[in-house]
């Protein structure tokens, strides 16, 4: 019987065969706040990196109260933000996590709001106290590793000695 269901399933198994092997390179976190200022972000940086490396890529969006290990379906945890936020102590352990596992955060200021600055900057400090998020320097490589920039938009890091755990920049890209 291929009724209008079973029509259905199989068009939907077909879309997921014909793209669910692309590399899923990021994920937006879902967070209660102003998580969602720029809902194009995500979509346009990863066509722009599809136009680049010539392949196809795709992000999604993971909820806080999922689990840590289903946000390494990406190696990079997006979050943004246009206005303050603040974490719970259990939230901040699933970030530590994700991080401590493997993982790397992305975080950016929509609308440059400098109260989310801020308080990524506190969330930092809470997740590694003995780290400390800096700006990083005009010479670092995360700013000629694809092409040169030519405006360094004051990215900060926070790296612990042997690699970046998270990038944050308090300007929109």
């Amino acid at each position: 019987d291929y009724g209008p269901e079973r029509l259905a399933q199989t068009a939907m198994a077909a879309l997921f065969l014909a793209s669910g092997r692309e590399p899923l390179v990021f994920n937006k976190l879902h967070y209660d706040g102003k998580w969602n200022a720029r809902p194009r972000d995500m979509a346009n940086l990863t066509m722009y990196i599809d136009d680049v490396f010539e392949s196809r890529y795709r992000w999604q969006v993971v909820d806080m109260g999922a689990p840590t290990a289903e946000w390494h379906d990406a190696p990079i945890l997006y979050i943004s933000g246009a206005g303050a936020v603040d974490f719970s102590p259990e939230q901040v352990d699933k970030l530590r996590t994700f991080v401590q596992q493997g993982g790397t955060i992305l975080s950016e200021s929509a609308g440059n709001n400098g109260d989310f600055t801020l308080d990524v900057k506190r969330l930092y400090q809470r997740m590694f106290p003995t780290l400390t998020l800096a700006r990083l320097e005009d010479n670092h490589p995360v700013y000629s590793a694809q092409f040169v920039c030519k405006q360094r938009p004051g990215l900060m890091g926070l790296y612990n000695g042997v690699r970046m755990l998270a990038i944050h920049c308090p300007r929109e890209l």
